[in-house]
């Protein structure tokens, strides 16, 4: 205990970075860590319950969807919490009134519009598998992207460890609950009784989001003032950019699923979430060091950041590289765990860890680039990694299917990190990279 206090106190120097360990960090890692046992269950009851095919056409259907939520709900999140802090610092609640109108009045009618469009397309499409699954899935988005909405909300008006509540606990709890009663207590599990299942949960996810919205404001009797151009203008560049990041995260698997079939979805979907269960260490030191890489390069304190980035990606890489070296030994067992027909996916799972190892071996740099005013090369990386998705996808998957996709991932994350690594280097003059200070 005594080590682990020295160790985080490099981190926190001052009191308020103390603090902010009690109240915020600490309790963060306990949301995070019971989220992601959670997701674990829960993947292992539906791959276990749906067998590949079924868990493909579940995890295909919502991959569909959330591209497009994200494209309005999460450029709108991020203008939440970049806008409200400064509006509260202005002390002016007649402006943070009319932002939560005017937000309010763009998300509901453009989710449901999108809700709509998604459904229409896919119902005069050709039909196929995937068909019924997307147009039931369709009916997430209101839910989806107000919750989103609300909770950054709670983060703009800095109710950090409220605001991941919603997502991280209640949600996926509703999710799991559900899902081991229709597991073992009905006779009607199967893909659409899981995708029903899953809206409840994000309509659950709403509600309580929006209760402590509204618990936590208070705008009644205030007269709304508007900065439409300004918030306009933020909501477009934002959307655009979360948009494109989300489709890349779900390109590979949406790409196997046109090409293969809802088996492979499935296998490479299982592998793909085991193999990001490593990032887990890394998300919970960006959570440590952001207010420090902000604090220092705003201080131009180039030695103190490169220190302390150089000790950060040792210590991840000390605890991440034990983890995948087990996951990879052990990577036949862990896939049959899930099912029989999750076995072909071993290979597949072996290349997306080592590339995730990579990935963790050239440190934080979407958060460096962030927090040192840098965001713009994020969207230049995301680019050339979907290219290479797209490349890599079409000419591997149809011949080694999910061991293609899993090459893909690969080369876009590669292609990724080694352009961000060099663009850090360039721009905030330090090295990411964890085995050398310079």
């Amino acid at each position: 205990m005594q080590f682990l206090n020295r160790f985080l106190e490099s981190f926190f120097k001052n009191e308020g970075d103390r603090k902010k360990l009690v109240s915020v960090v600490i309790p963060s890692f306990a949301i995070q860590s019971t989220a992601i046992l959670i997701g674990l269950i829960t993947n292992f009851i539906m791959a276990r319950g749906l067998g590949a095919t079924g868990y493909g056409i579940f995890t295909f259907a919502f991959s569909a969807v959330f591209p497009l939520v994200n494209l309005v709900s999460f450029g709108l999140g991020v203008l939440m919490v970049r806008e409200m802090p400064h509006i509260i610092t202005l002390n002016s609640p007649g402006l943070l009134k009319g932002l939560h109108h005017w937000s309010v009045k763009l998300a509901i009618p453009a989710c449901i519009l999108l809700a709509v469009i998604l459904a229409s397309v896919t119902y005069f499409s050709p039909h196929n598998s995937y068909t019924v699954p997307i147009l039931i899935a369709s009916a997430v988005i209101p839910f989806y992207g107000l919750m989103n909405y609300y909770t950054s909300s709670l983060k703009g008006m800095h109710k950090i460890v409220l605001s991941q509540i919603s997502d991280n606990l209640i949600r996926p709890g509703v999710f799991l609950l559900l899902l081991v009663w229709s597991y073992y207590f009905s006779s009607s599990f199967g893909v659409y009784t899981v995708i029903y299942i899953n809206i409840i949960a994000f309509a659950a996810g709403l509600a309580y989001a929006s209760v402590m919205f509204y618990k936590t404001i208070e705008l009644k009797g205030i007269e709304p003032e508007y900065d439409k151009k300004k918030w306009w203008s933020g909501f477009g560049s934002l959307s655009l950019l979360n948009g494109i990041l989300s489709l890349d995260a779900r390109l590979d698997l949406l790409m196997l699923g046109f090409i293969t079939n809802a088996a492979q979805v499935g296998i490479f979907g299982i592998a793909h979430k085991i193999a990001l269960t490593l990032y887990f260490f890394l998300s919970v030191m960006n959570t440590i060091i952001a207010p420090s890489i902000s604090r220092m390069n705003s201080l131009n304190d180039k030695v103190g950041l490169q220190k302390m980035i150089t000790k950060t990606v040792r210590w991840v890489m000390a605890l991440s590289l034990p983890a995948g070296i087990l996951i990879i030994i052990f990577s036949k067992w862990i896939m049959l765990y899930f099912g029989k027909d999750f076995g072909d996916g071993q290979l597949a799972l072996i290349i997306m860890c080592v590339a995730q190892l990579f990935s963790i071996s050239c440190g934080p740099v979407g958060l460096i680039s962030v927090m040192t005013g840098h965001e713009r090369y994020n969207t230049i990386a995301t680019v050339l990694s979907m290219t290479m998705t797209v490349a890599l996808n079409l000419i591997l998957t149809p011949h080694w299917g999910v061991t293609g996709s899993a090459i893909a991932v690969a080369g876009s994350i590669i292609v990724w990190n080694v352009y961000m690594t060099i663009m850090i280097k360039a721009k905030v003059g330090i090295s990411s990279w964890g085995y050398k200070i310079k």
